[in-house]
């Protein structure tokens, strides 16, 4: 009976084969390593008020993304799947110790595959991971000529980008959370959209671990042209695709540069990283494509697509921002 299932997942959609999208609530710490295969699980209530944990999952097929609150102080000792890597950052309130080590909002704490540790949560904690295994999250760095800028785990690590950069980082895996429970069928249907929110996990992962240096390794004219150049082979290169199904990885390797040099260029000649400029053109790209359209025979979500925006009410607000306007205004003006 399913009252008597302490995790009670609450599937948010079904469809013909495992969703992508389950939400679990958990009333029974006995339950906490039921059903969900990357981690391993055993919880214990620290505290005498009513427990609860909320879990959203969602299998991006080569990936995993967890979203995970705990209502009271808990103990769990966990045990990360042995083909993945786990990267986490805990919410800006949220306060733990991992193996008795402190960790916050100012932490991005990593975890090689299978290792076992121990967390004990405050009240109130919420937390999201990334679950990758180590050959892609190592091949994207050797792409991107940075592989002398990380060492894999060994077993739990605690790396220490920008806060503020952790901070928008969680804002985005929250914001996923909520479309995912909100529009299960987005992600559960669409191998394409799945597809693009692995890719731009990892953009942000990568992000967030990008150290810029205060001042640039070279100066003058010379320095600038180059970089003038990276910026346009890599524009020419995402209009070629079509603003689809590009990443930084393949800018790098498109460009000849590593992702440290092709910061350094953006920086300079945009005052913006790579991600934030090409959203911009691709958004500009919409623009163009809409006023030239006939909404008789087309609409917003179609060109939408076309350029690689798949989530139409984060587009809505970008595109209402750039241009003052919302996108259905500029189609059928």
């Amino acid at each position: 009976m399913e009252a008597d299932n302490p995790l009670n997942p609450k599937r948010v959609a079904q469809t013909a084969q495992e969703p992508a999208v389950v939400v679990y609530e958990l009333t029974d710490p006995s339950g906490a390593g039921e059903d969900i295969e990357i981690l391993d699980q055993d919880v214990v209530h620290l505290g005498l008020e009513p427990f609860s944990v909320r879990r959203v999952v969602i299998n991006l097929d080569n990936s995993m993304f967890v979203l995970h609150s705990v209502s009271h102080r808990t103990r769990s000792r966990t045990q990360v799947h042995p083909a993945m890597m786990a990267l986490m950052i805990v919410g800006p309130t949220s306060r733990a110790t991992i193996d008795g080590r402190d960790v916050d909002a100012s932490v991005l704490v990593v975890g090689e595959p299978g290792v076992d540790f121990e967390i004990v949560v405050d009240d109130g904690y919420e937390s999201i991971a990334l679950m990758i295994p180590p050959e892609e999250f190592m091949q994207h760095l050797r792409r991107r000529g940075r592989e002398q800028d990380f060492r894999m785990p060994r077993g739990i690590d605690m790396w220490h980008p920008g806060v503020s950069e952790l901070l928008e980082l969680f804002d985005f895996g929250k914001r996923l959370a909520e479309i995912a429970t909100n529009q299960p069928a987005l992600l559960n249907d669409h191998d394409d959209v799945r597809a693009a929110v692995h890719n731009e996990l990892l953009e942000r992962y990568f992000a967030t671990l990008q150290v810029v240096e205060n001042s640039e390794p070279l100066h003058g004219d010379q320095t600038s042209q180059r970089y003038s150049r990276i910026v346009k082979t890599a524009q020419a290169y995402v209009m070629e695709q079509h603003g689809v199904g590009y990443s930084v990885t393949d800018i790098c390797e498109a460009t000849n540069t590593s992702e440290r040099t092709l910061q350094y260029a953006f920086r300079k000649i945009m005052d913006m990283t790579p991600i934030e400029y090409l959203i911009r053109l691709r958004l500009h790209r919409v623009h163009q494509d809409l006023r030239k359209a006939n909404p008789k025979s087309t609409t917003v979500s179609r060109i939408a697509v076309d350029w690689g925006f798949w989530h139409l009410g984060e587009f809505s607000i970008a595109y209402k921002s750039c241009f003052d306007e919302m996108p259905s205004e500029t189609l059928n003006c």
